[in-house]
């Protein structure tokens, strides 16, 4: 199978995901949005982003603690749900809640599957967290860094640290905090990193941020508003709910959204497609 046809069939299962999460979030009155790569892929491409390999949405805070009640119910057998942190779960790779299809075995890059048990080595769709965060650019900042500090000590139960992507003082303070974070169980890290996440949850603020998403765009702040209704909008011929905002939260994270990049630069980012294995028992 060519790479190109491993992709094809990547998109195969991500759409079958989002269609199995429509369903369960309609069934359940749950509110979420198409988000990062899959929100740019709904409004430059009406699709997936040819180059992408996995699948994301977005909840606000009521609507992701009213699907984790229900989440264990409904992805069972073929499927499955990972809520990082969960007790009985002391290997951390991040905070990120994925619902799972076990029939295709792929290879995370830059992942050790063995470490992970498997459990990062099928196609994702990525749950991205959207929370609450102070109207002040200092309380937001501060809030980020709190969060930073404990996301520091759950690292402490990775099998090892890529120091290399990190400055000196980086460095120094995050081989700190993973010393101490080794010596917590992994989920009590875990609850401490939510109850930061979420601790305005319950007040007036205009801004919002994902807090459980991948390090590169963290402390990224947006506009309440641009997430508090949904549209619809199409993807790969069916329709899926939008940020109301769709328009500023793509130019924000991708500036000129609807330029494609640099063809050196399309590829996907997620995955390697050494091991690629479809389960037919």
């Amino acid at each position: 199978m060519s790479n190109e046809d491993k992709i094809k069939k990547l998109h195969e299962v991500s759409l079958m995901l989002l269609k199995k999460a429509d369903s369960v979030m309609n069934e359940n009155s749950i509110g979420y949005m198409l988000d990062a790569g899959t929100l740019l892929g709904a409004i430059r491409h009406k699709g997936f982003v040819p180059w992408d390999d996995d699948a994301d949405i977005c909840m606000l805070r009521e609507d992701y603690d009213a699907f984790l009640k229900i989440a264990p119910e409904y992805f069972t057998g073929d499927f499955g749900f990972i809520l990082p942190g969960e007790k009985g779960d002391d290997k951390f790779y991040d905070f990120v809640p994925k619902i799972t299809y076990k029939r295709l075995q792929v290879a995370q890059a830059g992942l050790d599957d063995a470490f992970y048990g498997g459990k990062y080595s099928n196609p994702a769709l990525d749950i991205f967290v959207i929370d609450k965060v102070p109207n002040s650019k200092i309380g937001q900042m501060l809030h980020t860094k709190l969060l930073v500090l404990i996301y520091g000590m759950a690292m402490g139960h990775r099998r090892e640290i890529d120091y290399s992507k990190y400055s000196k003082a980086e460095t120094a303070v995050i081989f700190v905090l993973s010393k101490i974070g080794k010596l917590m169980p992994l989920y009590v890290i875990a609850s401490m990193y939510d109850s930061v996440a979420k601790m305005f949850a319950k007040k007036d603020k205009k801004w919002v941020m994902s807090t459980h998403s991948a390090m590169d765009h963290f402390g990224d702040c947006y506009m309440y508003d641009w997430y508090n209704a949904a549209v619809k909008g199409e993807f790969e011929g069916e329709e899926f709910p939008l940020p109301i905002g769709y328009h500023e939260i793509l130019k924000k994270h991708y500036n000129d959204y609807m330029m494609l990049p640099p063809e050196e630069k399309r590829v996907p980012k997620h995955l390697r497609f050494d091991i690629f294995e479809i389960r037919r028992d």
